[in-house]
This record gives C-alpha cells, structure tokens and sequence, in this order.
C-alpha cells in the first residue's frame, strides 16, 4: 500500500508499507541524470568551462533520511538509508536507487535527504526545531540532535508552548543557526535538568548567532514552578511560572533539577553565548554554567569553515571570522541572560579541562581497538574576540558571578 509519493528538487521518494505493516516503509530515490545539469560538471580549473561528467561523480551511495512533522514542523526521526543500489532508469532518464527498508513512526512528514557528502538533495524548508511539542504536554525527557542538516533558523531543547516532564538534553553537531535555546520558546514548563552540547562532530560546520541555556520568552526554574493568576474577572489569567529562591519546591520534588548546563566543546563560530535566556520573561532561577573547552572541530579544514570578518548569520547575527583548522571563535561570552533575569549565581569555565569526550559520538563496531563513544580529546583553549562577562547583557544576576580561565596545574 503506498503512503504517498514526494518529489523535491531532483529527488524522488516512494514510501510504502512492508506486508501491511503501517511501522515499516521503504523509500526509493531516483536521481534526475537528463539534462545538461548532470551530464556536465564544472572544471575547477576554469569555472566559465564545462568538462564531461563520470557516472561515478553523480552515484549516490549513502544517504541519510530527516522526517519532521508536517502539521508541527517538529523534529521526528532520522535514519541512515543502507543498500543503496541502482536499479535503472525510467523512461525520462531518471536513474532509479533503491534503499533497504527503514522502520518510520507513522505519520505524515516533510523529508530533507542527504547525500554521502552531507549536501542537500532536496529544499530543506524549516524555520524551527523542538525538542519538545507545540502545546501537548510530553512525559519524557526531551532530547534534540540536531545532526547532519545545513541549519535551521532556531533550534531549542525545549517545546514551543508546552510542559516537559523530565530532562531537556540539546546537541548540536553541525549547520548555521540564527539562535539555538536549551529552553522553551514561547511558554510552558521544564520539570527537569537542561543540558546544551555544542559539538561540530558532523558534516558541515557549526555557526551560531547567539547560543542560550535558556529560553527565548519562556522562563525556568530548577525549583519548579507555581501557579499565580492575573488580572480580575473575565480578564483574570492563570499561568505556571517559576518558584524562586524564596518558595519551597514544588510539590512532589525532593530536590531541585540540576542546574544549567552549557557546553561549547567544538565549532567554527559562535556570536554571543549566554547562559541564561533571551527575553525579559525568560527569568532563569538557578545557577547556570557556562563551560568552554575547545578542541579543533571535524569540519576545521573544509573551506566552508572559512568565515571573513564581518559576516553574519543570516545577514542579521554578527559572527567571528574563521581560519582553516583552527578552534572556533567567540565574539562575547555572558554567564547571564540576554534581557532575561538570572536568580541565582552564575559560572562561566573558560579552559578549564584538560580533556572532553563527547555526547554525540557512538562507538564504531567496526573498530575493536578503540571505543569513540567514551574516546577523550586534549582541550586546546579558547577563542574569545571579545570579552567575557560573568554577568547578564542587559539583565541583572542576583546572586554571585563566577569566572574562571585556564586550568589549574596540580
């Protein structure tokens, strides 16, 4: 039974069930090889020439598969496409691929492909990422792996306006962000821990406008939260916001979440990195930390990790200049929010490992001798253009501002 058919940009995706089963689908894609575009490629030499093209140059063998949500745009799943074999051509000259079966949630999806080179095979067309939902509440953690993608405008551990019942984990292993949250958006609630990665461990480089622990409009507490209402009468409104200091724990908490954790372990470039949040009502109750520990990204060599000075994401987020194989570039770093409150104390760590490992790795079977998952990379240091400040930008720090560079030699 077929699902639906997708065509994007020269992609063909045929997706079916496996023996009526609706958790099991194939894809099949067919790679548009008529035309000028394919049967030529540009000679490096002389980039106004055309040189013949070989069938090798345009043989597609690996490719990875993303499914958001089409009705939320959330992040669904990705899967490695295995068995990519070249079954002929239709009657246009379209050379046909087939895939091995890859087991799907069912749902309706917008697909981005990737191909072996991590280029896109498709329009990737989403604005927003989440962790969490829209406005359902989730009774899990939220985790957000942000892989092999050329970038979203946002990205954020948390939900858009939703309560996460658990821990919020975000990692970000490649593509260009506008501004990347480990908190919520608009509103709702995280009754747990929230921990930001930033490691450029996949295909292309990471360059980020601003970087946040926090929300955008959202706020958090490692307290929980409470409920107040405001206004009277028909105008009166009922909202959760965050227990500080000064409350009890929210019933039915034992302890307070973990606090805050941000950590910038590789990428190209990085504007401004804040470890609480964004707007005046992400108030952050906690002690968020901000830890810097660089080590050369996987992407360090390639010529899309070279940034002049003056760019920007997006024309919009000022972002540091980049050399080949050098570690990423800071231009400011704040222990506090933007224009959101931090109730509490903040940490800013700048080189302070002698070694990171990293979240986002997994282990090779193919390799015996070594386990990737667990492997330690020596720390560099840092690349800070700017300064750092223990503080908020605009916004006040209740508690102590805490900042510590270099690692202490025993």
């Amino acid at each position: 039974m077929r699902l639906f058919t997708f065509f994007k940009e020269g992609y063909f995706a045929e997706w079916g069930t496996d023996n009526g089963q609706s958790e099991t689908a194939y894809v099949q894609f067919l790679l548009h090889a008529n035309g000028s575009a394919l049967s030529t490629t540009r000679s490096p030499e002389d980039s106004y020439s055309y040189v013949q093209g070989t069938a090798d140059e345009y043989k597609v063998n690996t490719a990875r598969v993303y499914l958001f949500d089409t009705a939320t745009k959330l992040f669904v799943k990705s899967v490695q496409l295995t068995g990519l074999t070249r079954s002929g051509t239709d009657a246009s000259g379209n050379i046909l691929y087939e895939t091995e079966r890859v087991t799907v949630p069912q749902g309706t999806y917008d697909i981005f492909v990737l191909d072996t080179e991590g280029a896109a095979c498709c329009k990737f067309d989403v604005d927003e990422a989440y962790g969490g939902g829209k406005s359902a509440p989730m009774d899990a953690e939220a985790k957000l792996l942000m892989q092999c993608i050329p970038g979203l405008k946002e990205a954020y551990g948390g939900a858009e306006a939703a309560d996460i019942q658990g821990n919020v984990a975000l990692t970000i292993t490649n593509g260009t962000f506008n501004r990347v949250f480990g908190g919520n958006n608009l509103s709702g609630t995280i009754r747990g821990s929230i921990t930001v990665n930033i490691e450029e461990t996949g295909c292309k480089p990471i360059v980020i406008g601003e970087l946040y622990g926090g929300g955008n409009e959202a706020g958090y507490s490692v307290r929980g939260y409470k409920q107040v209402t405001e206004g009277e009468g028909v105008s009166a409104v009922t909202k959760w916001v965050p227990r500080t200091a000064d409350d009890a724990l929210e019933p039915g908490m034992t302890a307070a979440f973990a606090d805050p954790q941000v950590n910038v372990k590789s990428f190209t470039s990085i504007g401004q990195v804040f470890g609480g949040g964004y707007g005046e009502n992400a108030v952050m109750v906690g002690n968020p930390t901000v830890n810097i520990n660089e080590v050369v990204g996987q992407q360090a060599n390639t010529a899309a990790a070279e940034i002049a000075d003056g760019e920007k994401v997006r024309d919009e987020y000022p972002v540091p200049s980049h050399a080949k194989g050098k570690i990423g570039a800071i231009n400011n770093v704040f222990g506090g929010g933007n224009a959101a409150k931090v109730i509490g104390n903040t940490i800013v760590n700048v080189g302070t490992l002698e070694k990171i490992t990293y979240v986002s790795v997994e282990d090779d079977p193919d390799t015996t001798d070594v386990d990737e998952s667990v492997t330690e990379h020596t720390v560099i240091g840092a690349d800070i253009r700017g300064n750092v400040y223990g503080g908020g930008n605009n916004a006040e720090v209740t508690g102590n501002t805490n900042v510590n560079i270099g690692r202490k030699v025993e």
